[in-house]
C-alpha cells in the first residue's frame, strides 16, 4: 500500500506505533508520513528495545527489523516483497499481483515460498563459477601449452652445461700443460739461439784460425827452403875461400859477405823457432776447435729435434677440438636466442597477468554484493580471489626466473668458450711467431756458413800472395 493511501486525506502528517514482546524483550516500532507538495514519503521512525531508543531512516529501520525478526538479509534490497521464507504476508490486491506476473517471476515467487530459492542461486553460482573456470582453463593451457618441450628444452641445456663445463675441465688442463709445454719450448729455443750464435762466432774463429795456421805452415816452409838455400850458398862460399886465392884486399869483402849470411841465418833460424812455437799454439787451438765443432754438432741435433717438437706442438693446437669448440659455441648461441624469445613471451604474459590482478583488486574493493546471485560478498572470498591471482602471478615469476637462469647459464658457457678460444688463437700466434723466428735462425746460420766459406776461399787467397811473395824474397 503506497504512503497516500495510508495518509488521511487533508492531513499534513501520520504515525502509526507498534508495540511488541519479541524473546522476552518489549519492543516499540514508530513510523511517520508526512505530505509534500506532490507525493508522501516516510519520515525518520525510531525503535526502543527495552530501554534503549533509536533514531532511524525507513531504510535503517526496515533492515533493523527484518534483523529482529531474523528474515534474509536478501530481503532488505528486493523493494516490495510481501512473501518470506519463514511468513506469508499478502496485503489487498498483492496476490493479484503475483498471479498475473510473468512466469519468471512466479516461479521466483514459489521458491522462496517453499525455500529453494537458494538451489537457483547455487546454479547460477555453478555456471559463473564454471565459466570462469573455463576461462582460466583455456588461459592455463595457452601458458603451458609448450611446457613439456620447455621442460626437454631444460634438459638438454643442462646436460650440455654439464658436458661444457667438463670438457671446460679438460681443456683448462691441456691449456696449462700446453702453456708449460710452450714456455719450456720458448727457454729452450732461447738457450738454443744463444749456443748456435755462440757457436758461430766460434766456427767464425776456428775458420780464421786455420786459415792463419795454413799461412803460418806456408811460411815455414819458404822459410826452410830459404834455410836450406842459404846454407848450401854458406857451403859453396866456404868451398870458394878455401880453394882460391884471393888478394887481401879482398879479404875483408869476403868477411862483411859471411857475416851478412851469418846474421840473416841467424835470423831465418829465429823466424823458424817463433813460427814452430806459433804453429804449436795454432795446432792447440785447432784441436781445441774441432772439439767445439765437435759439441756444435749435437746441439745441432738438438734443434732438429725442438723443431719437430714444435711441428707437433703446432699441429695440435691447430687441430684438436678447435671445430667442436666453434660447434659449441654457435649451439650456446642458437640456445640462448631461444631462451631470449621465451623469456620476452613470459614477461609478456606477466604484464597481461599484473594489469589483470591490479584491475581486480582496485575493483572489488567497491564490491559488496554480487551483481548476479545478489549475496553478500565477504572478505574472505575477495582475499580468495586475489590470492589465486597471485599465486599465478608467482608461478609466472618464478617460471621467468628459471628461464632467466637458463639464459645466465648459456651467457657463462658461450662466455667461456669465447675465452677458450681466445687462448687457442693466442697460442697459435705465439707458435706461428716462434716458428718464424726459427726460420730465421736457420737463415742465419746459413749466411754464417756462406761467410765462413767466402773467409777459407779469401785466407786460401791471402797464403798464395805470402807464397809468391816469399819466393820474391829468396830470389833477392
Amino acid at each position: 500500500i503506497s504512503g497516500t493511501d495510508l495518509l488521511r486525506h487533508g492531513k499534513q502528517e501520520g504515525s502509526v506505533t507498534l508495540t511488541f514482546t519479541l524473546r522476552e524483550k518489549r519492543c516499540i516500532i514508530k513510523r511517520t508520513l508526512k505530505r509534500r507538495k506532490d507525493d508522501v514519503r516516510q519520515e525518520s521512525g525510531y525503535i526502543i528495545e527495552g530501554e534503549v531508543k533509536q533514531e532511524l531512516t525507513p531504510v535503517e529501520l526496515k533492515a533493523r527489523v527484518i534483523g529482529l525478526l531474523g528474515y534474509p538479509e536478501s530481503s532488505i534490497a528486493t523493494g516490495k516483497n510481501p512473501i518470506f521464507r519463514y511468513t506469508v504476508y499478502t496485503p489487498q490486491e498483492a496476490m493479484k499481483h503475483i498471479l498475473f506476473d510473468d512466469k519468471e517471476t512466479r516461479i521466483d515467487t514459489l521458491r522462496k515460498l517453499f525455500g529453494v530459492d537458494r538451489y537457483k542461486t547455487v546454479r547460477e553460482n555453478a555456471q559463473l563459477a564454471l565459466r570462469f573456470i573455463r576461462e582460466k582453463t583455456k588461459e592455463l593451457e595457452g601458458i603451458v601449452q609448450d611446457a613439456p618441450e620447455k621442460k626437454k628444452q631444460l634438459a638438454s641445456y643442462t646436460q650440455e652445461h654439464e658436458t661444457l663445463a667438463s670438457q671446460k675441465n679438460v681443456l683448462a688442463q691441456e691449456h696449462a700443460l700446453l702453456a708449460k709445454k710452450l714456455e719450456e719450448c720458448t727457454q729452450g729455443l732461447t738457450k738454443t739461439e744463444e749456443r748456435i750464435r755462440h757457436l758461430a762466432e766460434q766456427k767464425s774463429q776456428c775458420d780464421i784460425c786455420r786459415s792463419q795456421l795454413n799461412d803460418k805452415k806456408s811460411r815455414q816452409k819458404e822459410l826452410a827452403a830459404a834455410q836450406k838455400d842459404a846454407e848450401e850458398r854458406l857451403a859453396a862460399l866456404s868451398a870458394q875461400m878455401a880453394a882460391l886465392a884471393v888478394p887481401d884486399e879482398s879479404d875483408e869483402e869476403l868477411e862483411a859477405s859471411i857475416a851478412k849470411e851469418e846474421a840473416r841465418l841467424q835470423r831465418i833460424t829465429h823466424e823458424m823457432s817463433l813460427l814452430e812455437e806459433r804453429i804449436a799454439a795454432e795446432d792447440e787451438r785447432e784441436r781445441a776447435l774441432k772439439e767445439e765443432i765437435a759439441a756444435q754438432e749435437g746441439d745441432e741435433q738438438k734443434i732438429a729435434l725442438k723443431k719437430k717438437e714444435h711441428e707437433a706442438l703446432t699441429l695440435e693446437l691447430s687441430k684438436k677440438k678447435y671445430t667442436e669448440l666453434e660447434q659449441k659455441m654457435k649451439g650456446l648461441e642458437e640456445a640462448r636466442s631461444a631462451q631470449n624469445k621465451s623469456l620476452a613471451a613470459l614477461e609478456s604474459k606477466r604484464a597481461s597477468s599484473e594489469e589483470l590482478t591490479r584491475r581486480i583488486a582496485s575493483n572489488i574493493a567497491y564490491v559488496s554484493t554480487c551483481p548476479t546471485c545478489l549475496q553478500e560478498v565477504s572478505e574472505a572470498h575477495k582475499s580468495a580471489i586475489l590470492a589465486r591471482e597471485q599465486k599465478n602471478l608467482e608461478e609466472l615469476a618464478s617460471r621467468e626466473k628459471q628461464v632467466k637462469t637458463l639464459v645466465a647459464i648459456a651467457e657463462q658457457g658461450l662466455e667461456k668458450a669465447r675465452g677458450e678460444m681466445e687462448k687457442k688463437r693466442a697460442l697459435l700466434e705465439a707458435c706461428a711467431v716462434l716458428a718464424a723466428e726459427i726460420a730465421s735462425l736457420e737463415e742465419r746460420c746459413a749466411r754464417a756458413g756462406a761467410k765462413a766459406a767466402e773467409l777459407a776461399r779469401v785466407s786460401e787467397k791471402k797464403a798464395r800472395n805470402h807464397k809468391l811473395l816469399s819466393q820474391r824474397q829468396a830470389f833477392n
